[in-house]
């Protein structure tokens, strides 16, 4: 009788310690999860590659810093990879020269032209124009 309760006790203590020992499938598998660090060994060392850095994984701006080794072109390409580019749908009218920037874009206006979009044109006074025989300025 005793050598039965010492084996169901036995039984009853290693079902517990089971269960805290292993760990079901989803619980194991997330240790093969991990963001790696580097691609290969002593990657830190390189200098920045676009390739490497940008397109094979996120990368933000202290690595693109890293590539370009400029801040203006750091900067302009940051503007385009951060958010895409908003001058692809040609946003400035009349020849206007578009900027990218981040949630953003800018339009530089040709002369006779103004506004966010460079959509208004800017009248000529008469007195600029007086040969159209224009007998009242409307301006």
């Amino acid at each position: 009788m005793f050598r039965l309760s010492q084996t169901c006790f036995l039984l009853l203590l290693l079902h517990v310690v089971a269960s805290e020992v292993f760990l079901n499938s989803d619980d194991a598998n997330q240790v093969l999860n991990r963001r790696r660090r580097a691609n290969s060994p002593f990657e830190e060392w390189r200098q920045g590659d676009m390739e490497r850095e940008c397109i094979e994984e996120r990368c933000d701006r202290e690595e693109a810093r890293e590539i370009f080794e400029d801040d203006k072109l750091t900067t302009e390409f940051w503007n385009t990879y951060y958010d895409g580019d908003a001058c692809v749908s040609k946003p400035c009218v009349h020849n206007g020269v578009c900027k990218d920037g981040i949630g953003m874009y800018t339009c530089f206006c040709l002369a006779g032209f103004q506004g966010y979009n460079c959509e208004i044109a800017i009248p000529e006074l008469c007195e600029n124009k007086n040969g159209d025989c224009d007998h009242f300025c409307h301006v």
